[in-house]
């Protein structure tokens, strides 16, 4: 719902008769084109009993559809001059599974045949045995070249931050659920959520709107439409006060982080909302502008105690000012790089077709409007006055006195949490 928001007029958008919606964007590339079909439905929708069965899927749909058996997608994608990782690939996160394929030279054909590639993987996905188990060792590979002892520690970092929650684990999966999950249960699991409704296709590129809707219609208006289910509650990492956390890892120098976690406003997207947004890029801006200018030694962190602990103290002190001190010089050149950000967004129109079809998958699947950057230009101007040195400093005050503060130290040397918090 777009509110008070404009919605970029460029994007058409639309939704069928059985709930699954697509957005299309015309760009000046001839001949090429971007596809994406994002399934609202990743790692979070699991049960602890299938930790990583959104990844396994994405995997699967490769292997077999229903007009694609074993191999012959493959085969289409090749035949039209397209290779993995490149023009066809996919990924899974925790809130979406997203497949894109990218044409470089599209014609009719070619774009109807991506199309029900994508919709065979939205809904003809075959979950034969054979293809289970090939794919199976695949995922399992994955999973063990990021079994390292820096994956290990930031494994126990996230159960730190997020440990009793969704978020957690990473999509890749666990092994031992991996190496249990049947064709059966992956099918279930894909039936539940590969739904219409929680399916959205975003086109960029070489294409009439006019022209491509009637394809979307007869390609992806035959999938049934189901009952999506809510999403589990994801869990409430509900931390107070300031906390530390130390982890090992090997090398010279340790790397130090303060982490600042506050509850996400379930608030729709708004101009407010979006004003608000903008004040804490403006806050950011100005902190990592204030720690570009302390002297290098000040923040090395090479391995030795004293090391850490100085820079540790120079940030916490320069965080400890910025609370209070920050000036309206300061905020007008954080507003100016903002603003120069905008600006060369509306200078640059629209761009090419993969990277407009990556923005609008952040969008869609984070339910922001799709505003055009003449529009976030507008809003920005409109809040630039309220955006002062002192609402600056109150935005950050006000994150460490209400927000969760975890004070993180990666070193070659296991520090205790209470060395840190004494600092």
């Amino acid at each position: 719902e777009a509110g008070d928001l404009t919605p970029d007029s460029r994007i058409i958008q639309g939704k069928l008769p059985n709930g699954f919606r697509y957005a299309l964007l015309s760009a000046p590339r001839k001949g090429k084109v971007s596809l994406s079909l994002i399934v609202g439905a990743g790692s979070y929708a699991e049960r602890p009993s299938e930790r990583g069965y959104a990844h396994f899927t994405e995997h699967l749909a490769f292997t077999g559809s229903t007009h694609y058996p074993s191999g012959t997608a493959a085969r289409f994608f090749e035949e039209n001059g397209m290779k993995f990782g490149r023009d066809a690939n996919a990924f899974t996160s925790g809130n979406r599974t997203v497949f894109r394929i990218t044409l470089q030279k599209a014609d009719q054909k070619t774009l109807s045949e991506s199309l029900q590639v994508l919709s065979d993987f939205a809904g003809g996905v075959l979950f034969a045995p054979e293809s289970v188990a090939s794919e199976r060792g695949v995922v399992l590979s994955e999973l063990a070249l990021a079994d390292t002892e820096e994956g290990r520690t930031l494994a126990d970092l996230r159960k730190f931050l997020y440990g009793g929650t969704q978020f957690e684990f990473l999509p890749a999966g666990d092994p031992a659920v991996i190496s249990a999950a049947s064709p059966e249960n992956l099918k279930r699991f894909y039936r539940t959520w590969y739904v219409p409704q929680r399916m959205i296709l975003a086109a960029a590129g070489d294409i009439r709107p006019d022209d491509l809707v009637p394809l979307i219609e007869r390609t992806f208006g035959t999938l049934q439409a189901g009952t999506p289910p809510p999403v589990p509650y994801l869990g409430d990492p509900d931390r107070e006060g300031v906390r530390a956390w130390s982890g090992v890892i090997r090398g010279n120098g340790a790397r130090i982080r303060i982490r600042v976690m506050r509850k996400r406003s379930p608030a729709e997207d708004s101009a407010a909302l979006r004003k608000s947004g903008y004040l804490i890029a403006a806050a950011q801006s100005v902190l990592t502008e204030r720690l570009s200018r302390l002297p290098e030694a000040s923040l090395r962190a090479d391995g030795g105690s004293s090391s850490w602990e100085a820079s540790l103290s120079a940030l916490l002190a320069e965080l400890k000012s910025a609370e209070t001190g920050v000036t309206d010089e300061e905020a007008a050149r954080a507003k100016r790089r903002i603003r120069t950000a905008l600006e060369s967004a509306v200078k640059a129109g629209i761009p090419d077709p993969d990277i407009a079809v990556e923005g609008m998958e952040t969008e869609l699947a984070s339910g922001r409007v799709m505003t055009s950057p003449e529009t976030d230009l507008v809003l920005f101007d409109a809040a630039a006055s309220s955006i002062t040195g002192k609402a600056i400093s109150d935005a950050i005050r006000e994150a460490f006195e209400t927000g969760a503060v975890t004070i993180e130290l990666m070193a070659p040397e296991k520090v205790p949490e209470s060395d840190l918090l004494r600092a």
